[in-house]
Parts: C-alpha cells; structure tokens; sequence
C-alpha cells in the first residue's frame, strides 16, 4: 500500500495555524508530529485534528461550568487499545478529597477512570470523533493508535501552551493522554507527561510511575 509522510509542526507563534503541511521549524514550542498517511487521508487527519481540538475546548468548559464550586485540577483525552474511541474526563480536588487517606492516593490523582467527571463533557462531538476513529481503523491495514497519540498529544499541548486549561480552571491543571488497560512501551507515558506538564504534578507522577514495576 503506498504510504505518504506529512509532517505537522505546533508552534505558538504569530499567525500560525499550527497545522503545517511540511516540515518546519518554528519558534515555540516546536513540537514536530510525524504521521504516516494510507490513500490520501491528509484532509481526514486534518479534519480530525481540528475536531478533537474544538471538542477538548467545549468539553473543558463545560466541566468548568459544571463543577460549580469545586476546582478542577486534571483533564485527560483517552482511547482504547484498538484507538476507535475518544473520550475526555476530568477530576476535583473535593472528589480526590475521598482518597485522600489511603495509600492509593496517586493512582486516584492520575488515573483518568477513577476521576468524577470520566466520559464526561462534549458528549456529541467525541461521539462523531469515535465514529470518524472506526471508520479511519476500517479503512486502513496499519493500526492508528500511534497516530491518534500524537494528534492528541499535540491538541492538549496546543491548548495548553495557549494558557487554556489553566486560566479557565484558576490554576495548574495536569494533563494526560490516556489508553485504557493498556500496556505502555517502556518510557511512553514519562514522555507524555513531561511533555504535556510543566507543573507540580509532573514530578508526581513521575515518581508514582516508578513504583508501577
């Protein structure tokens, strides 16, 4: 099957759409998206690219909205092992309350289906995006999760270098990119989150991490 590469570049720079058609460079953050392409899917990735983002927004604010009083302090995208849904979910510092004397505390500060709010927050547009996920994974010998990983990735760290999650929740907000019951290669989800956290949280998954094994 005959295979294209684009190559997309986010950046936080003047004018940019953050969606590149080439290689670039540019200044900012400068995180460079590598996809490979099956029969001409540039617009379907463009596509889904742009869907996931508007949807992250809506459904951050609507949580935000929701929570009322309480402070939200995580968000996360989440997919499956077979990358055919897409779903958001996100936590409180009142619900994380609940954990807050046991020795689990760090499995239900970091892990998305523990958290109040999962599968929760622009419930039609992550519909459309799981249907538009089946349809890529029924259209293509390759698998897809990768490159669901790293649109997704590069959404959250889009947003978050736009101030996005931090200014609507009034404070540090840790973000992941989550694949339930998923076997991680070794070293994935340490990049994940160093690249998506430049906060307090960072550090603490990291060393929560290191008791996995």
């Amino acid at each position: 099957m005959a295979q294209q590469k684009i190559i997309f570049t986010t950046a936080e720079t003047t004018g940019s759409t953050g969606l590149l058609q080439e290689p670039a460079v540019l200044e900012g953050i400068g995180t460079t998206l590598t996809i490979i392409l099956f029969n001409n899917m540039e617009e379907t990735i463009s596509n889904l690219f742009a869907a996931i983002e508007a949807a992250t927004r809506t459904a951050f604010t609507e949580l935000i909205n929701r929570s009322d009083k309480e402070r939200i302090y995580s968000f996360a995208l989440y997919s499956d092992e077979d990358a055919v849904t897409l779903c958001p979910a996100a936590n409180t510092l009142e619900y994380l309350e609940k954990a807050a004397d046991t020795d689990a505390l760090p499995y239900y500060t970091f892990e998305p289906v523990e958290w109040k709010y999962e599968m929760e927050g622009a419930a039609a547009a992550f519909d459309a995006i799981s249907r538009q996920l089946w349809q890529i994974n029924q259209q293509q010998a390759q698998p897809f999760g990768e490159q669901l990983q790293e649109i997704c990735v590069a959404v959250l760290l889009r947003l978050r270098n736009e101030g996005f999650f931090d200014t609507m929740a009034g404070r540090e907000v840790f973000l992941l990119y989550h694949i339930s019951d998923y076997d991680w290669a070794p070293g994935v989800p340490e990049k994940i989150v160093t690249q998506l956290n430049d906060n307090t949280y960072r550090q603490q998954y990291l060393n929560w991490i290191q008791t996995w094994n």
